[in-house]
């Protein structure tokens, strides 16, 4: 009896082994669609000219272990010229240009061959695609005990730096819902990002809406952009 209640019992406990690792698999390459609204807050501007940030869409797909993420220009629509003019005074105004691709800040990340793929706005060359090895601790976040209720989700705060100790980005996530990487190759992020700044763009973003059970074309993961040529570029890896 005691050997049978043993079996039973080791049986239940590879089963319950078995459903775990069954939902964490499932959980780590699930779907998901998530959209934010971004506020980018306009460089060399002095304050008293009270210049106002203008507004983007970025759009974040994950299908299995490939993400991809970009913004939309929705500015383009009110600077169809892409040049912000503020007026100062009669016949007086300064003028601030903006970016003129209507699709920016291409991340894309393939977490089975490690490959990052981007594309820079503002870089040396018109088209610069770059591509990385990287490593997904890479970058490590600074989790807080803060806790603020946002869109009804208990959301923890965090900070990623760089390796000189400066700001990269910091977010506030929900750790119940997994994102590996986020957008603006934010990378090895502790959970969904409601909210973020990222720093080094003068970016806030706020998340819009999100889906686990969409169905993702896998044309989204090559975008027409990446149809250009790419640059190797050094591979990134976690500073011993």
């Amino acid at each position: 009896m005691n050997s049978l209640c043993c079996k039973i019992f080791k049986m239940k406990k590879i089963s319950i082994i078995f459903i775990f690792f069954f939902i964490s698999g499932k959980l780590s390459a699930q779907n998901m669609v998530a959209q934010y609204e971004v506020k980018k807050t306009i460089k060399g501007a002095s304050k008293d000219l009270n210049v106002p940030p203008v507004n983007l869409t970025c759009y974040y797909y994950k299908k299995g272990n490939r993400i991809i993420s970009f913004l939309k220009a929705d500015y383009l629509k009110e600077y169809p010229n892409a040049i912000l003019r503020i007026e100062t005074g009669e016949n007086n105004g300064q003028n601030f240009s903006l970016y003129s691709d209507s699709i920016q800040g291409i991340s894309y990340f393939d977490l089975d061959s490690m490959i990052l793929r981007t594309r820079v706005i503002g870089g040396l060359e018109s088209n610069d695609n770059r591509w990385y090895y990287f490593e997904s601790n890479y970058r490590r976040w600074n989790i807080f005990p803060d806790s603020l209720n946002l869109q009804g989700m208990e959301c923890k705060r965090a900070i990623e730096l760089s390796d000189n100790g400066s700001p990269i980005a910091e977010i506030w996530f929900n750790p119940e819902i997994p994102m590996p990487v986020g957008m603006r190759n934010l990378i090895n992020v502790p959970g969904l990002i409601v909210k973020a700044t990222y720093y080094g763009t003068s970016e806030t973003f706020t998340l819009k809406s999100f889906s686990t059970t969409e169905d993702i074309p896998d044309s989204v993961f090559w975008p027409k952009e990446f149809n250009e040529p790419f640059k190797k570029q050094s591979d990134l890896r976690l500073k011993k």
